[in-house]
């Protein structure tokens, strides 16, 4: 038997053995989802020899309404569901990867004129006057807005046909420090979020950057 998983890492905590994440990118809700995800898991553990924590990302369109669990008797299974519209733009947009980058036009519940300028914006910036570079990833995030509807196709099409020319404001002093302190605040909420779903310290790390402390730091307040 062969699966081809999304995407499939190695995490080293600071404590404790490393152990496989493996995320899938959903676009619609499959009742089945729990089921393929511990199909998949198990394989990854044999493969492996890995403790695995399997994680199911939502970008569809319509309100995400799987289930997370699978019984079967004895056989039990529970992943975190998590829907991208509960992560904040700022954490794509913080990327230096265009791929990522293009993702925050499916983060936040509403998708914000100001957040496809950022995202235009910042394209242009990281393929660095590469016509073909450039082309290509605004193809790849046209494809991506359909996810949301024609309505933000039509809007992000309008915004690249009247699209300014680029200053590289990265290097203005305000601006970096703007940025940065917004990217900490969007990483704090998405963590709370994802504590929140029980998803351990080690894999929150990994998605956010966060150090452990700092979790733990936010952790505590949810206890309060």
């Amino acid at each position: 038997m062969e699966w081809e998983a999304d995407t499939v890492l190695e995490v080293t905590p600071e404590a404790g053995e490393p152990f496989i994440v493996h995320i899938e990118w959903q676009s619609g809700n499959d009742q089945r989802m729990a089921f393929r995800m511990a199909r998949y898991d198990l394989l990854l553990c044999d493969s492996y020899h890995r403790k695995v924590m399997g994680v199911v990302i939502y970008v569809g369109e319509k309100p995400m309404s799987m289930e997370n669990s699978f019984h079967s008797f004895g056989l039990q299974y529970t992943c975190p569901m998590i829907d991208i519209r509960d992560m904040s733009p700022d954490v794509f947009l913080s990327s230096d990867d265009p791929g990522e980058v293009i993702l925050a036009i499916l983060a936040g519940r509403e998708v914000k004129l100001t957040v496809i300028r950022e995202i235009l914006h910042k394209l242009r910036i990281l393929t660095a006057g590469d016509v073909a570079f450039f082309s290509e990833k605004l193809k790849h995030l046209e494809l991506i807005a359909q996810l949301r509807g024609l309505n933000l196709q039509e809007q992000l099409i309008k915004e690249e046909e009247t699209m300014p020319i680029t200053i590289d404001i990265r290097k203005d002093l305000r601006y970096q420090q703007g940025v940065a302190e917004g990217v900490l605040k969007a990483k704090k909420q998405d963590a709370l979020k994802m504590l929140e779903k029980g998803i351990s310290l080690s894999l929150i790390e990994e998605i956010t950057g966060l150090s452990v402390n700092e979790i733990k730091i936010l952790q505590n307040t949810l206890k309060a």
